[in-house]
């Protein structure tokens, strides 16, 4: 299973760092294939294709566009880390998704969200779920949400509050069964 993680926030100053180094050591760790892919070094401009993706099968005509698209047909699942920006996802994320359609579909995805605050980005993950369900993404229940990310990990990636240790364990879990099921269906 080739995994992507795909960091949501492109700000100078984030938290989010932190917390998919973490995940992709520890994924790494599990001996899982897996990339980091920073929405900062996929610099696409607001979407304006000619045909949404559903109709254009992946035919961009921006570069950029044809880069991130083919970059995340590499992927087997995803898991999405990423911040709450004013109860929702943010702008950057939306728009990367917006480009996108045929590589998430009958895809695991998994969502880790977090937050300089107590709130941990709950209110982000519903409608990340919505979304990638749209684009035929299969959405894992096992979503981590993490409050206080500075305190729960370390600026390096180590974690500090091990509880999140076993959620991390279970939803990487998960999104390899959901990966062997979904990879069958695809194959149909």
């Amino acid at each position: 299973m080739k995994t992507a993680i795909i960091l949501g926030s492109v700000r100078k100053v984030r938290l989010g760092e932190r917390v998919a180094k973490w995940v992709l050591e520890s994924a790494r760790a599990k001996n899982i294939d897996i990339e980091l892919l920073d929405l900062k070094e996929y610099p696409l401009p607001f979407f304006d294709e000619p045909e949404s993706p559903i109709m254009s099968k992946g035919n961009f005509i921006n570069p950029a566009a044809m880069q991130w698209g083919a970059k995340l047909s590499e992927f087997d699942a995803f898991i999405f880390v990423a911040p709450e920006y004013n109860y929702s996802y943010s702008g950057v994320l939306k728009n990367a998704l917006d480009y996108v359609y045929a590589q998430f579909k009958e895809k695991p995805a998994a969502i880790i969200s977090y937050s300089g605050g107590p709130y941990a980005g709950v209110r982000m993950t519903q409608l990340l779920r919505n979304l990638l369900t749209a684009q035929g993404a299969v959405t894992l229940q096992e979503i981590i949400n993490i409050a206080k990310a500075q305190e729960a990990i370390n600026e390096d990636g180590t974690l500090v509050n091990e509880h999140f240790k076993e959620a991390l364990d279970k939803q990487l879990n998960s999104l390899n069964s959901w990966h062997e099921v979904l990879k069958l269906k695809r194959a149909k």
